[in-house]
């Protein structure tokens, strides 16, 4: 190798020719060379390319349910949705949804009570989280998988035909399920029970929530403030609407004249509060009891000097018959003894007015009992 570069110096040095074989050679690697440079040319160019021109999106998939890709003809005709995984890359290429805000949505079983609360709690479970559940078609079946029991079934058939054409929306099904559950004289009742409300005897922190109630759902809302408290005036009862009277100013907004109804309704139960427990009992006397009681069991409180023992009870001239024929005592009505051997006092009879009154009274002997019957002028002395 020393001698063939040392010969090829020499005739490089004589201006000869170089050898075939190095030109071959050099040849070849211009030749390669260029090949490779026109490959990373071609690259670059496409790198430019993509670089400054946006990338084309795939086409969304159609709406619906997650994974709801295509639909199958049934045998009666109707086209039907089957899900079909998605792809990995398919799933890459969609955005990432937002978490939900609000819990789930509760389960409507179809009970009409329970009708109103449900339909806001979707109202606002649709409006706070829609971009978390998806397009309508998405909401349209997240509202459908919260209604159970006999409800679904009344809405079957509905929501089956919706899905076959891909037209439902979350409103649409609410405003069925409305026709269904909805109450359509609901104001009107509403009305009618303001037209007969009171308040009565029952607390005014009590009262008020029933109030409103009713008076939300007669459509009561969008009414005039004074319109609402006139309405609220005429129920109140008679201390609540007297204390009014000593109020200056009435406010003029319901608010506000709520509160001061709240106000004077818990200083006027306090104030009953502390004078009923501060007001002493009057102390009553014997002569202003009555010696007559109609209880047929208890026995007449002692009169006068005759504390310890009881006095009988005034009786009807039948129970003192029917004593009489069963050999009871006439006094008390116990067996085994008579009148001499009786416990109790002699009963007093009712206090008598000036009319015509009949009374009985009864002679006492140990062994006879007669029962005569005195009129009114008897009694007061006359004969």
């Amino acid at each position: 190798m020393q001698m063939d570069s040392q010969n090829v110096n020499v005739n490089a040095q004589q201006g000869n020719n170089p050898p075939p074989w190095l030109e071959a050679f050099r040849q070849q690697m211009a030749e390669s060379f260029n090949a490779q440079l026109n490959l990373v040319v071609q690259r670059i160019d496409a790198i430019d390319q993509r670089t400054q021109q946006p990338a084309v999106p795939p086409p969304p998939p159609p709406a619906g349910p997650a994974g709801l890709t295509d639909e199958t003809t049934t045998t009666t005709g109707a086209t039907e949705p089957i899900l079909t995984p998605l792809s990995d890359a398919s799933m890459a290429t969609q955005p990432k949804r937002p978490k939900h805000a609000l819990k789930d949505l509760s389960t409507f079983t179809g009970k009409r009570t329970e009708w109103p609360a449900w339909k806001d709690e979707a109202i606002g479970k649709l409006t706070t989280d829609a971009a978390a559940i998806g397009g309508p078609m998405e909401q349209f079946s997240y509202l459908r998988s919260c209604v159970g029991g006999n409800a679904a079934q009344t809405i079957l058939t509905y929501v089956q035909s919706k899905r076959a054409t891909r037209t439902g929306t979350p409103q649409d099904l609410l405003n069925y399920m409305e026709d269904i559950y909805g109450d359509t004289n609901a104001e009107e009742r509403a009305n009618n029970r303001l037209n007969t409300m009171t308040q009565g005897k029952e607390a005014f922190a009590t009262f008020l929530p029933k109030f409103e109630r009713t008076l939300a759902e007669a459509g009561g809302g969008a009414w005039a403030d004074q319109v609402k408290i006139n309405t609220l005036k005429r129920m109140l009862n008679q201390e609540l609407r007297r204390s009014l009277v000593y109020i200056s100013v009435h406010p003029t907004a319901y608010n506000d004249f709520t509160r001061t109804l709240s106000t004077l309704a818990s200083r006027l139960a306090a104030l009953n509060t502390k004078s009923t427990t501060t007001t002493p009992t009057p102390a009553t006397t014997d002569s202003d009891k009555m010696d007559w009681e109609p209880s047929m069991n208890k026995a007449q409180a002692p009169t006068n000097s005759q504390s310890e023992q009881k006095r009988a009870q005034w009786v009807s001239k039948d129970t003192l018959e029917k004593r009489k024929n069963n050999n009871l005592c006439l006094r008390c009505g116990g067996r085994g003894h008579f009148i001499s051997n009786c416990r109790l006092l002699p009963a007093k009879p009712p206090q008598q007015d000036q009319t015509k009154a009949r009374v009985t009274k009864v002679k006492e002997d140990d062994d006879i009992t007669v029962v005569e019957e005195l009129g009114s002028d008897t009694e007061s002395g006359k004969e």
